[in-house]
């Protein structure tokens, strides 16, 4: 595993998990990002989803495999569903780390500066037709 860095991050109930986080080797990158980017698409749209539950899942597990949770005793990496399930406690908490894993890896999907631009946008356009309906 390639630059570990970690992470804290603060569930639903405000309990604080630790993490390790990883870079992705080049091609993984890559593979990722070109699996990622139909969902980060169809999101940034509006639009359902097109892409089948099972592949969803796989995305998911593939990049959380890049992150380790930090127990008392030692660190398990996050490299399958059930360990996902079980030491990762909410969805709050997974986005979060799917997050960070995406800034840590790339600055090529800014997730978080793209969803406030397009958030932006479609407050100007519905602030727009509700002038122009007015009028």
């Amino acid at each position: 595993m390639i630059k570990p860095k970690k992470i804290t991050i603060s569930d639903i109930d405000g309990i604080e998990h630790n993490f390790i986080i990883y870079r992705f080797e080049a091609m993984i990158a890559f593979k990722i990002v070109s699996k990622s980017l139909p969902i980060i698409s169809n999101m940034i749209r509006g639009e359902n989803l097109k892409l089948e539950d099972k592949e969803i899942e796989d995305i998911v597990v593939e990049i959380l495999s890049y992150s380790e949770k930090v127990t008392e005793k030692d660190t398990i990496k996050l490299n399958g569903l059930h360990l996902i399930n079980n030491h990762v406690p909410d969805l709050d908490t997974l986005l979060t780390l799917i997050k960070e894993l995406n800034d840590y890896n790339t600055n090529f999907l800014e997730i978080g500066k793209i969803f406030k631009e397009v958030q932006e946008f479609r407050t100007t356009i519905n602030q727009l037709n509700t002038k122009m309906s007015i009028l």
